[in-house]
């Protein structure tokens, strides 16, 4: 076997032309929300940003520029015990227990891990959100390891795409304020 094994690449030319097709590649590999254990409701806001303008007569101009960053609040409950032994450090970072969940949650957003949440539709469907954990926080009791701690993170959302009832595409990854078309994307 000669010194440059390596696989030869043929017939690989740039995208320039208008014949050509350009394929984009997305990993939307992330980390499930929907396995957490949500306790209370979820906030989703819908907003839109706008150009404003008015003459020196009065006529008002309103143009939608697109859509505001947007996030999803979510709230959740870890029952357990906070000490540091390292039994329950293990039984705490599986990810098993609720304590658990909220050791994977600080690590989400610690490490800025790409997430996803698929929120039911009337009619079987799911609008799914990707994003990433841009805040957490904690609310402990007073004075013991053991307790209830109370916990809310916020999802920045990134991008959306729908899904049929089976978890298949309906539609592309769509920037949560972009426009479909990219000529048209500013």
């Amino acid at each position: 076997m000669s010194e440059n094994s390596y696989p030869l690449i043929k017939n690989i030319f740039d995208g320039n032309r208008g014949y050509h097709e350009v394929i984009k590649q997305i990993d939307d590999s992330a980390y499930n929300l929907n396995s957490q254990p949500i306790t209370s409701d979820i906030s989703v806001t819908r907003a839109g940003t706008y150009y404003q303008a008015i003459t020196r007569k009065g006529k008002v101009f309103l143009q939608r520029t697109g859509i505001p960053i947007q996030s999803i609040g979510f709230s959740s409950i870890a029952a357990g015990d906070e000490s540091a032994s390292a039994v329950n450090q293990f039984a705490a970072a599986s990810g098993s227990s609720l304590t658990g969940h909220l050791h994977t949650m600080r690590r989400i957003q610690g490490e800025s891990v790409r997430v996803y949440w698929d929120e039911p539709q009337k009619d079987g469907t799911y609008v799914r959100y990707w994003g990433v954990v841009n805040s957490l926080s904690e609310t402990h009791p007073v004075g013991s390891p053991v307790g209830k701690i109370d916990y809310n993170f916020e999802m920045t959302i990134e991008e959306i795409a729908l899904l049929d009832g089976n978890g298949l595409l309906m539609s592309d990854l769509v920037p949560l304020g972009g426009v479909i078309d990219e000529r048209n994307y500013s």
